[in-house]
């Protein structure tokens, strides 16, 4: 079971049961403020198996499902449908993973969204990860390219990212054996708003 709260009042809470090898019930509570008919409660199924992995999850006004099968030594292929029914809406997404070397890729196309999203992975150095996202949004036309660098540590991990609109964010995180402190900062330069928090996570830490 993991907690967390930020300095916003904003509360989240996640109870995970693992019911065989292959499957996991996942619970997850969110609370944007002390009202608690502002919250809402989540379920994920899980499914998890050496070449494949899936779930169901329902919340309020929609459930979905979604699969995704390893095709090839190096690649997997999957899919995601979602079913709002409130609005009598639902639409497929599409998501792509590719492994070569070092490198990972990935390609999503969400449908819902309108949606199309390109990420690149490359460890440089020991514990040190160039990170980087594309998305395009049919919607507003608008695009958005993000750079980053994670480097992880013995119990704790720093990333910082920077986005086209010169946004840039940066996380600290320390992991305990059941506990997580993290450190947040973002500064958008365009609108000159500077923000920061801090999130605190009890339960056990992968």
């Amino acid at each position: 079971m993991v907690g967390k709260i930020d300095t916003d009042g904003k509360v989240d809470s996640i109870f995970v049961k693992k019911l065989n090898q292959y499957l996991s019930l996942r619970l997850t509570g969110q609370f944007m403020s002390k009202n608690i008919e502002q919250g809402m409660l989540m379920a994920d199924l899980d499914y998890e198996a050496k070449d494949c992995n899936g779930g169901f999850k329902w919340g309020p006004g929609h459930w979905g499902v979604s699969f995704m099968q390893k095709v090839h030594r190096n690649v997997f292929l999957g899919f995601d449908y979602t079913n709002v029914y409130q609005q009598r809406m639902s639409a497929f997404s599409y998501a792509a993973k590719a492994f070569l070397g070092s490198h990972s890729m990935m390609a999503q196309y969400m449908a819902m969204h309108q949606q199309f999203n390109l990420a690149y992975m490359i460890p440089i150095k020991r514990g040190s990860t160039f990170i980087s996202h594309y998305k395009y949004d049919a919607t507003s036309q608008k695009s958005t390219v993000v750079v980053g660098l994670k480097q992880r540590y013995q119990g704790s991990e720093i990333i910082a990212t920077l986005n086209s609109q010169m946004k840039l964010t940066t996380n600290f995180t320390m992991k305990g054996p059941s506990y997580g402190i993290r450190l947040c900062a973002q500064a958008d330069y365009e609108k000159q708003n500077y923000s920061f928090g801090y999130g605190v996570t009890l339960g056990m830490m992968e």
